[in-house]
């Protein structure tokens, strides 16, 4: 059997009296590239959206080969701390930081924050799987609506169209993308 690279998805959410909201974002990103991917050399592993303390959650993200992070008003900065500890433990890790609290114009974010390696723009589904379809080369001048800097220059490249036919999205609730939860 072939061994599948880890993807460990964080999306903190807030609790309310023991319930959490669902990391919807997380699961359609999940069962978008279980349907579409033309490599399945990757598998999503865990998914963090409960609030644990800092050294825990890093303890259970930094061996992951990619961590996708979806951020919020309420979750970028322990995102982004995170991120930054795992960096320091796994070098080799391929953080990738998308959601609502991504600058469009990413330049000076990715600057300040060099420990994230793609910032991806509005939303992710087809990114993420052409991100994985292709990060084996390291090549990722082609996919469409990211940024990253390239030894230390900005490479932003141009987004596509929205997804209008929202059927052509799986449903997270029904391809089993939350059964580990």
């Amino acid at each position: 059997m072939k061994y599948k690279r880890k993807i460990t998805s964080f999306q903190i959410n807030n609790g309310f009296t023991g319930s959490y909201y669902l990391p919807y974002s997380i699961g359609l990103l999940s069962s978008y590239y279980n349907k579409y991917s033309q490599n399945k050399d990757y598998e999503f592993d865990q998914i963090i959206y409960k609030r644990e303390p800092i050294s825990k959650m890093v303890n259970l993200l930094y061996k992951s080969d990619v961590i996708l992070f979806s951020t919020y008003v309420w979750n970028i900065n322990i995102s982004l701390e995170i991120a930054k500890r795992i960096k320091n433990k796994n070098k080799n890790s391929v953080t990738i930081f998308g959601g609502p609290s991504v600058p469009d114009n990413a330049k000076q974010f990715l600057e300040e924050f060099s420990f994230i390696d793609i910032a991806c723009h509005q939303e992710g589904e087809r990114k993420i799987t052409n991100i994985l379809d292709n990060l084996g080369n390291g090549d990722w001048r082609h996919t469409p609506g990211i940024s990253f800097l390239e030894k230390n220059n900005f490479v932003l490249n141009k987004d596509v169209p929205r997804i209008r036919d929202l059927s052509a999205v799986p449903s997270p609730y029904l391809s089993g993308a939350f059964e580990k939860l």
